[in-house]
């Protein structure tokens, strides 16, 4: 089978979207699928780094960049988004380009935008879904067209049935993890020495970006109902992202929160090993939240260390009290109340049935699901 991916992103990139699709793109690769994933040709501060380096994943599959217009964030202050449209319908228009050329028998993608810019195909479909769009009209006709749509979360399927999506058009595919990133994690005395974090504190790590709606706000105000036995670490963000937390912080007088920006994904897994607490404190009210189900909560399940997580509908999809504690949305008390919880009684119960419960989100087997509903639906 010849799968065309489409991703109009700058490649590779800091954001996790980025690793997602390398790491779905390498898992299709490995379960006999020819993968070429189109990218544009963009300006990257991260230079000529080659992806799978990058990333740290050694299974190849075909990358082509196209030539586009990149004006994103190019004199922004005077054309401002135009140059993410310019952009994207030139990338749209070297998609179409390339595909009259080849052979494909799928074209995979999770932009909405770029498949509805690339109108009318030869060959069908595949939308990949991690949540509703704000204006899901736009795309009404989009869903009509596509064979196959991929959700990350019952609740996303859900939501596309009640639009009147056919449910035998959707299916549910999880995120996952790279399990043997996790298998041999650094020693936490090593680990706290290589990051010259303190040996005598307790650390509460959240890793990802400081997206407001991750909660990333109040589990900064969270750390005010800790003791100074504990630290308050978050890793991830570009430095633009992360004033507006930086801020909160320092106006806040936050003693006990540390940030620190965007680390290497080879890093990662000493950032894991080094913490007492890692903690998902997605806020409630938005609607992101309604249908999350982010990388880092398979990450934390195969780290071996004790999870927070606020007691969102999407994660109890995939997590009980079996394998985490539980925080009540919208509380920063409860959200203290939980971290010390995990950090100062035993939980290696919990610990053991999180890493069972890794073991079943692999990329293979998220790659599997999507193959064989490929494969049940009849080619153009």
């Amino acid at each position: 089978m010849k799968i065309a991916y489409i991703a109009n992103i700058r490649l590779p990139t800091e954001k996790a979207h980025g690793y997602q699709i390398m790491r779905t793109c390498a898992a299709l690769a490995a379960q006999g699928a020819e993968v070429t994933l189109l990218v544009p040709t963009r300006r990257n501060p991260l230079g000529k780094t080659d992806p799978f380096t990058y990333y740290g994943i050694a299974q190849r599959f075909l990358i082509v960049r196209l030539p586009v217009a990149d004006l994103v964030g190019f004199l922004r202050p005077f054309i401002g988004p135009l140059g993410f449209w310019i952009e994207s319908f030139t990338f749209a228009r070297a998609v179409k380009k390339y595909l009259r050329s080849k052979k494909t028998d799928w074209v995979y993608c999770r932009d909405e935008l770029i498949l509805k810019l690339l109108g009318a195909l030869r060959v069908p479909i595949a939308l990949e879904l991690h949540g509703i769009s704000r204006h899901p009209q736009r795309y009404a006709s989009l869903l009509r067209r596509v064979s196959l749509i991929v959700v990350i979360t019952r609740a996303l399927r859900d939501a596309l049935m009640k639009a009147g999506v056919a449910v035998e058009k959707v299916t549910v595919a999880p995120d996952a993890v790279a399990l043997e990133e996790f298998s041999n994690l650094p020693d936490v005395a090593v680990s706290r020495k290589a990051l010259n974090w303190p040996a005598g504190k307790k650390v509460a790590l959240y890793v990802g970006h400081p997206y407001a709606w991750k909660g990333v706000f109040r589990l900064a105000e969270a750390s005010e109902f800790l003791s100074d036995e504990w630290l308050v670490i978050m890793v991830g963000g570009i430095p633009s992202d992360l004033a507006p937390l930086r801020e909160c912080v320092e106006s806040r007088r936050l003693s006990r929160v540390t940030i620190i920006p965007h680390q290497e994904r080879r890093m990662l897994s000493m950032y894991y090993a080094a913490a007492d607490v890692l903690v998902l404190p997605n806020m409630i009210e938005t609607v992101h939240s309604l249908y999350t189900s982010p990388l880092k909560l398979f990450e934390y399940l195969a780290a071996g260390r004790p999870i927070v997580a606020t007691a969102l509908p999407s994660f109890r999809e995939i997590v009980s009290e079996k394998e985490v504690i539980f925080a009540k949305p919208s509380d920063n008390k409860d959200l203290a109340r939980a971290i010390r919880e995990a950090g100062e009684y035993d939980q290696s119960a919990r610990v053991a049935a999180a890493k069972k419960l890794a073991e079943r989100y692999t990329w293979d087997g998220r790659a599997t699901t999507i193959l064989a509903a490929l494969n049940a639906l009849p080619k153009a």
